[in-house]
């Protein structure tokens, strides 16, 4: 592509936009001044001059006006949502390397933090982050530093209001619905390539294909105790036995 980071459009709506939100530096998507997140609450003068050569980032928080729904995996989110009857408001929206940021006004009558929301079992598969006071998110026409993909916007419109169900604690949220997913939906297919070498193919081919009859209470006996030894935690070995044969 021949899109860089002097793009006109770009420079134009992170100026135009500075008058709503804090915009930072970014190297890549990690901030690259000290100190940042007091711009959750304190206002920055917008320098365009700081963008030229760097992604720019959005402080999230009472200062920008808003918090951000950063979905990484869709699919886990739209489950999580429709096992809990949550509504997805439209509003302002981002496309990001793995799924989208949805951008909500941030609360007048509450403090909104960062929080993350895992799977209930595979504790390294996240449904979703909301990005409140002490966060950040890459803004739109930046570049994803791994997959060179442009942050884009692909639904323009007002920002919403956040979703009370947005707003609740965790403990509310209902995650039943989750638990019986299939290993394509939690791991990539990388991960499941690891496992050969950690485990080796006779305990692979055992998770995979399972045992014969009158035999499977001494091969899972045996696979729970390859697992610990290996290092698994207690969440890994329960998804293990729960989603293989």
């Amino acid at each position: 592509s021949d899109y860089d980071l002097n793009n006109l459009e770009r420079m134009e709506w992170l100026a135009r936009m500075s008058s709503k939100y804090n915009f930072i530096p970014l190297d890549g998507k990690k901030p690259i001044e000290k100190n940042w997140a007091k711009y959750s609450h304190e206002k920055k003068l917008f320098d365009r001059n700081d963008f030229f050569k760097c992604n720019a980032g959005i402080v999230t928080g009472p200062s920008s006006g808003i918090i951000v729904l950063d979905i990484d995996n869709p699919l886990l989110f739209e489950k999580f949502a429709s096992s809990n009857n949550f509504e997805i408001k439209d509003t302002f929206t981002v496309k990001t390397a793995k799924g989208e940021h949805r951008y909500y006004l941030y609360p007048n009558d509450r403090e909104v933090k960062c929080f993350p929301v895992k799977h209930p079992i595979v504790k390294n598969a996240s449904i979703f982050d909301v990005r409140g006071i002490g966060g950040q998110v890459v803004a739109p026409f930046s570049i994803h530093p791994e997959t060179k993909q442009v942050y884009t916007i692909t639904n323009d419109i007002d920002v919403a209001e956040a979703p009370e169900w947005l707003l609740l604690d965790k403990s509310c949220y209902k995650f039943n619905d989750l638990i019986y997913i299939s290993p394509g939906e939690q791991y990539d297919v990388e991960y499941l390539k690891k496992l050969i070498p950690k485990i080796g193919d006779e305990y692979y081919d055992y998770i995979f294909n399972g045992a014969g009859l009158g035999s499977r209470s001494e091969i899972i006996a045996k696979v729970i105790m390859k697992l610990i030894s290996l290092g698994f935690d207690d969440n890994e070995i329960v998804y293990i036995l729960l989603h293989f044969k």
